[in-house]
């Protein structure tokens, strides 16, 4: 699954679309470079849509996105429910239509919407506020220690990254883009971007596994790439970004080639890339200072939806139970021997 997003109506929307990318012989070996630690079974108290975003905190709490359902609810490490996220008590009547929900540096919690862009509350769930006016939601979302904001923005005129203050309201803008992926770039979701305990700031983009690094002035210190033997460089732009085009256009694109699809703040001392190549995806991890740490490529056969403290997180979908009932989806968390 690639996500390719759209605009329309000031609004974002997911199309999520299978494509037969790559056809080269290649072996999952993941469930033998790792120990499954658990799995944890999400409570029946709520009924899950869909897990479209996973984050963690230091204690293990759970915080699911989940677009379908159109909620946001924050669980304990063992799948227990603490809270269901909502504004109501804070903003009676506010749109609430979440995106996706982090917890910050200090282990609060910002939600992006879609219009208003975001909203925030405790790390115990209570609605906070909302965020300032000025504030768009952004693709990729990290955090400093004292809570400022750094967005990743792809938009058809040009793309930054911004550093904001903890309500959203912009500070500067800095960033490098590949100038000659700029549609491919306002289309897809993919690529990331992440903090360190230093306050540096590392971005991916989508075309390639390079890795961009920042100081918290915006400053770039250094660039970074391990290219594993099954990448294959996507060879051009899309010729417009109209969504007629762009529909038509991605099949023979994306045709045996690999997509950087996100990147995830591993441990303290340790970031992860997950490539995607059609049917299978590959993990790469480096230290803080580029240095590349995996003696074997990694490949699996499933989404990495979080990488955090030390533990992956996957998620398993049960089959129908004899009523015909789809149960709630189960976390499986590994760790990498």
């Amino acid at each position: 699954m690639v996500k390719l997003k759209t605009f329309g109506l000031g609004l974002f929307f997911t199309l999520l679309f299978t494509m037969i990318i790559f056809s080269q012989s290649i072996k999952v070996n993941f469930y033998k470079k790792a120990s499954k630690v658990k799995s944890i079974k999400i409570t029946n108290e709520i009924l899950i849509g869909d897990i479209s975003f996973l984050d963690i905190n230091k204690d293990g709490n759970i915080l699911i996105s989940d677009r379908i359902g159109n909620a946001v609810y924050l669980l304990d490490k063992e799948g227990k429910l603490v809270k269901t996220l909502t504004p109501d008590s804070c903003n009676p009547g506010f749109n609430w239509r979440p995106y996706q929900a982090y917890f910050d540096k200090q282990g609060n919690i910002i939600v992006l919407n879609s219009i208003p862009w975001g909203y925030r509350f405790w790390g115990n769930g209570n609605c906070r506020g909302e965020m300032d006016i000025t504030f768009i939601q952004p693709l990729h979302i990290s955090f400093l220690s004292d809570n400022s904001i750094v967005g990743y923005y792809t938009f058809e005129e040009g793309h930054h990254l911004k550093m904001m203050n903890d309500k959203g309201k912009e500070k500067f803008r800095f960033g490098e883009f590949p100038k000659e992926y700029r549609r491919l770039l306002y289309r897809f979701e993919g690529g990331g971007l992440v903090t360190d305990k230093d306050d540096n700031i590392y971005q991916l983009n989508p075309p390639s596994p390079e890795i961009f690094k920042y100081n918290k002035r915006g400053q770039i210190i250094q660039k970074f790439v391990k290219i594993p033997t099954y990448f294959r460089k996507i060879e051009r732009d899309l010729s417009s970004s109209d969504p007629k085009t762009v529909f038509s256009e991605i099949p023979k694109l994306l045709k045996d080639k690999t997509i950087a699809l996100s990147l995830f703040e591993y441990d303290t001392d340790k970031i992860m890339v997950q490539l995607y190549n059609g049917n299978f995806f590959g993990i790469q991890i480096y230290d803080l200072k580029g240095k590349y740490l995996l003696k074997d490529e990694i490949i699996l056969d499933r989404h990495i939806f979080a990488a955090k403290y030390g533990l992956i997180y996957l998620v398993y979908q049960p089959e129908p139970d004899d009523n015909g009932n789809l149960p709630n989806p189960v976390l499986e968390v590994y760790k990498l021997k």
